[in-house]
């Protein structure tokens, strides 16, 4: 253990180099929750003022409208999010210098558990938009969305940042229970905690011609990233060179408020509440999330000394 002291917060932490893996419990979307439950398709036809996308009691999502092309007719069709996939992601931060080289190399390994439905066909991880950041594999497609776009689903604090995304494509996908490694991003900016997604197959196809307006008013909210893909939290460039650590404490400890607000870190864990509310933190991370953070605040701390 060493002592790291950022802006006068002195903080006692393990010198962890791993920041853990496990299938996190995330809270279902207000986007998904608020969809009605599937009556069958009469009391469907009867609703008023009149709906048009469910939710099955198996998670399948329905469809169900009727057409004026074909009067007494109801177009009902069904189909399942990407999101039934189970991504437990490890990453390894290494501080690179020295041979004309800077900053952070991360190293992640990511398994899909044996309690997914789907295989995993893409991933990503929400980063800065920065065009130097470059996302590489052995054999996934690696690649940097650039524009910020990305939002940060688990962190709806912080503003949106780029897709740094690996497809399988023509490879193998990563089927329930396997997990694969060496998927890499090399970057100047220092660790923070980010949102990583991760999907199977899946796509909407119109079962005959158009959906209607409202239909897809709702399948619009149903495909944002946090909705149609499976949310996680894990570690990522997140900090350019030079930030303040101040600025960098100020950061962990939104994100960490957010964090409590969703029911993924608990206040009352005593290293969450000694970050939080005290000045010196001797209490050691517990759960896997708590040593995400301490992992990544070290390795940021220790980068702008």
């Amino acid at each position: 253990m060493r002592s790291v002291r950022a802006s006068g917060l002195l903080f006692l932490i393990a010198l962890a180099t791993t920041c853990s893996a496990q299938v996190q419990v995330v809270p279902t979307p207000a986007e998904l929750s608020s969809l009605p439950l599937w009556p069958g398709e009469q009391a469907a036809a009867k609703l008023s003022p009149p709906r048009y996308v469910f939710r099955d009691a198996n998670g399948e999502i329905v469809v169900s409208y009727a057409t004026s092309e074909k009067p007494g007719h109801r177009v009902l069709y069904r189909f399942w999010l990407p999101n039934r996939v189970a991504p437990e992601v490890t990453v390894f931060p290494v501080r690179v210098e020295g041979s004309g080289k800077s900053g952070f190399i991360y190293n992640y390994k990511l398994r899909n558990a044996p309690g997914a439905i789907s295989t995993i066909a893409d991933w990503s991880i929400v980063g800065p938009a920065n065009q130097q950041i470059t996302v590489s594999h052995p054999a996934w497609k690696g690649s940097n969305a650039r524009v910020p776009v990305a939002p940060q689903g688990l962190l709806p604090n912080e503003p949106a940042g780029a897709y740094l995304i690996w497809r399988a494509s023509g490879e193998p996908q990563l089927s329930p229970g396997q997990e694969l490694g060496d998927f890499t991003i090399e970057s100047k900016f220092l660790p923070g905690l980010t949102t990583g997604y991760a999907e199977g197959d899946g796509v909407i196809r119109e079962p005959e011609g158009e959906f209607p307006e409202p239909v897809v008013d709702v399948l619009t909210r149903l495909q944002r990233a946090y909705v149609w893909q499976k949310p996680f939290l894990t570690v990522g460039p997140r900090f350019a060179p030079g930030t303040p650590r101040a600025e960098i404490l100020a950061a962990f400890r939104r994100d960490m408020a957010s964090l409590i607000d969703e029911g993924l870190l608990s206040a009352e864990s005593p290293y969450v509440h000694e970050f939080m509310e005290t000045s010196v933190v001797k209490a050691q991370p517990q759960s896997p999330i708590e040593n995400d953070i301490a992992t990544a605040f070290r390795a940021s701390v220790a980068a702008v000394h």
